[in-house]
């Protein structure tokens, strides 16, 4: 997202994350609940969520520093997060 872009929509925000999530692991589903943990049962490890993570920060021009990020398990804690930085 380049500088002077409005910050994308809360929908459009989880549709950015979820192609993001599944460029990162294959076989989460397309339709994720945006309130499921992202860990556990759906099988995204650590690793995967550090290139997920990474995968933002490029793609959004912003730092999630480390003590933060851990805090957010679910695509809704991710968006929340993101449009808060976005949106300055």
């Amino acid at each position: 997202m380049s500088t002077g872009q409005a910050p994308p929509t809360r929908e459009g925000m989880l549709e950015v994350l979820r192609a993001e999530l599944r460029a990162v692991k294959e076989d989460v589903p397309a339709d994720l609940p945006a309130d499921r943990e992202l860990t556990g049962e759906l099988g995204v490890d650590s690793l995967d969520v550090v290139e997920f993570v990474a995968r933002l920060e490029y793609r959004f021009q912003f730092v999630v520093p480390d003590n933060e990020w851990q805090q957010l398990a679910t695509l809704d804690a991710i968006v929340d997060y993101a449009l808060a930085h976005l949106r300055g």
